[in-house]
């Protein structure tokens, strides 16, 4: 019996030997695999004047991402969302603690449509009002001037003053989206 157990005890030594030997041999083949780190940024190429566009990555990560901008002065940029605000040209940066990726993001013009409401005929020394509506929500200034100061002056707020007989056209712009009206 003791001699049948102590060769049951080897053969079981040489299981166990063989069984560590195979564990560390899969440790080592794993351990050589290379982690790839890398990801795509994905959105849009182009953001309009004073709007958003939302920039992920094509893979998730367990640590916050930093998004950067190359110029703030045209776009910013925070948790992917990217705010256009002035014309141009920016590089958007996501950056993880292993890799960084950027995408070229093209701030355009906003579209906005104007319309100038009011009278079509003042009368001499007559002051009024002129009214503007836009097609959507701006920050940017709002420009009156007249074809003819010395016929019809306009102040900032639309307000204008009949001086002389005659014809002028007033203009109201917002950015570069300008409207006429024939006074």
């Amino acid at each position: 019996f003791f001699i049948l157990h102590n060769e049951i005890g080897e053969y079981m030594k040489k299981i166990l030997i063989c069984f560590m030997l195979l564990c560390s041999i899969l440790l080592l083949v794993n351990c050589n695999q290379q982690v790839d780190y890398s990801f795509k940024i994905i959105g849009e190429n182009e953001v309009e004047e004073e709007c958003s566009i939302l920039l992920t990555t094509d893979k998730t990560f367990d640590e916050t991402i930093k998004w950067s901008s190359s110029d703030e002065s045209i776009a910013v940029v925070e948790d992917g969302i990217v705010y256009g605000k002035n014309t141009g040209e920016v590089i958007i940066t996501a950056k993880t603690s292993n890799h960084s990726e950027t995408k070229k993001i093209t701030v355009t013009p906003s579209i906005i449509e104007v319309t100038i409401i009011g009278k079509t005929e003042l009368t001499i020394n007559e002051e009024y009002t002129f009214k503007h509506e836009l097609s959507k929500e701006t920050s940017k200034t709002i420009l009156w001037s007249s074809s003819d100061d010395s016929i019809l002056s306009i102040n900032e707020d639309g307000t204008a003053k009949a001086l002389k007989e005659g014809t002028v056209t007033i203009s109201c712009k917002v950015g570069q989206n300008e409207s006429y009206f024939e006074v």
